[in-house]
């Protein structure tokens, strides 16, 4: 719990204004601080159901921030005149994915893959973001990074409602889909669907569908391509499959690592590509002109 004045607050740097609050920069750390009241629907002025101080339910996330890997929650609260305010959490420096200039669809796909990871990491600790929008993520140095996980749209719970279950699933799909100019399959799976609509839902399986729906959009003209972040042990028996050409993208200097991760899991590469080419070597697919290393070129990288 941090005190601080209103004059201390007006010394940091204002960067960005939102329906339920203002958020300031100091130094490497993001302090928000809540309204007092915010519009409904109808145009009508609420207490802010983020002010609830709920002590309880605030700790917890400080705790559970330090376990946490590809996400941040909240560092501190904030109190001004011995009243609860707002909450501290770290400074990204980064794009919203909302505002990220367009690139490649193997980008795309890894991006959203990296926000499945995240999201599932949340789910493990007993976090569930029911509230994710491409205005709610931020790309630094590549990495996935989700905000304002500290408002009320975040459920914190050991055993969620299968409703608030339901709507962190649907939001997660809905924000890829849209992200990947998916707006034909703005619906959920069946397979997710069912599993939501029971009394206690398969977590594991719900998420599964999701990241299957990511494998699929990844095969190109039966291309699937892969990279060192990738979890192939999900996926041993796709990979395997003969009817698949397995592309690896890599660092130039990571290719006889590459190599023998592969070898060792008896996947066969169709090709390497260096990542760097990566653009270049998509649209010549489809015409079969490959900028890769091949099958019979791999072997010289061994010796």
């Amino acid at each position: 719990m941090i005190n601080l004045t209103k004059e201390e607050i007006k010394q940091m740097e204002l960067i960005g204004r939102g329906t339920y609050g203002k958020v300031y920069k100091n130094k490497d750390k993001v302090y928000k601080l809540y309204r007092p009241m915010v519009p409904k629907e109808d145009g009508t002025l609420v207490k802010n159901p983020s002010l609830k101080y709920k002590a309880s339910r605030l700790n917890r996330l400080i705790r559970i921030n330090q376990k946490l890997q590809y996400s941040d929650l909240i560092e501190d609260t904030i109190f001004i005149n011995g009243k609860f305010r707002g909450v501290i959490m770290p400074y990204y420096e980064g794009k919203l994915l909302s505002k990220q200039e367009d690139t490649d669809i193997y980008q795309k796909i890894l991006r959203m893959y990296n926000l499945l990871i995240s999201t599932k990491e949340l789910t493990k600790h007993y976090i569930y973001p029911t509230d994710l929008k491409l205005n709610n993520i931020i790309v630094q140095d590549g990495n996935i990074r989700i905000i304002d996980l500290d408002d009320y749209h975040t459920k914190v719970g050991f055993c969620p409602s299968s409703a608030h279950l339901k709507k962190a699933i649907t939001s997660l799909d809905w924000t890829i889909k849209k992200y990947l100019h998916d707006y034909r399959n703005f619906i959920l799976d069946e397979k997710i669907e069912s599993h939501l609509q029971r009394k206690i839902p398969d977590v594991c399986k719900t998420y599964q569908g999701v990241e299957d729906y990511l494998y699929s959009k990844s095969i190109k003209h039966n291309y699937i391509f892969i990279d060192d972040t990738s979890r192939i042990e999900n996926k041993l028996r796709l990979l395997r499959d003969p009817k698949y050409r397995i592309i690896y993208v890599c660092k130039h200097e990571d290719i006889y690592e590459a190599i023998d991760k592969l070898e060792t899991k008896n996947i066969t590469l169709y090709d390497l590509v260096p990542s760097y080419e990566l653009e270049t070597y998509e649209k010549h697919l489809s015409s079969n002109k490959c900028l890769g290393i091949k099958q019979d070129k791999m072997l010289k990288f061994k010796k």
